[in-house]
């Protein structure tokens, strides 16, 4: 009887987890196709790539033309004003913390050992029979 309760409750829990996965694994599924993709937009660039008549030195100019111009460097901005807001006249003292020395580190007291008595502990031997003689077992019967 015990033999068949549990090969009962083996079969219902495999039945029971086969179909908690099979759930996980269709609700997944429908997750999925429910899912909608953002569109991807398409960007569109063009490359220009010398040739090898471009990439050889150019024709000196012709005198009668004149020379293209060259680029300036930017001028630096000119600097600005101080601010009166910005730059304080004094600074209020800076108080340093008092310093502060670590505290001694006393050496830990090490209190002497005592030696006190051995105690062996092991497996407690059985206690040992003494034979009694003929005379002995009489003297106890009272005989």
């Amino acid at each position: 009887m015990s033999g068949s309760f549990y090969r009962r409750t083996s079969i219902l829990s495999t039945v029971a987890h086969g179909l908690i996965i099979l759930v996980l694994v269709l609700s997944a599924l429908v997750q999925g196709c429910r899912y909608k993709r953002k569109k991807i937009e398409l960007m569109e660039f063009t490359v220009a790539v010398n040739t090898a008549e471009e990439a050889e030195d150019p024709a000196p100019p012709k005198p009668d033309e004149p020379e293209p111009p060259k680029p300036r460097d930017p001028e630096p901005p000119p600097p600005l004003p101080p601010e009166p807001d910005r730059i304080p006249d004094k600074k209020p003292p800076e108080k340093k913390p008092p310093e502060k020395k670590p505290p001694e580190k006393k050496p830990p007291v090490k209190k002497p050992i005592q030696k006190g008595t051995r105690v062996v502990r092991g497996p407690k031997a059985p206690p040992v029979r003494q034979t009694l003689s003929d005379e002995e077992i009489k003297k106890w019967l009272g005989k």
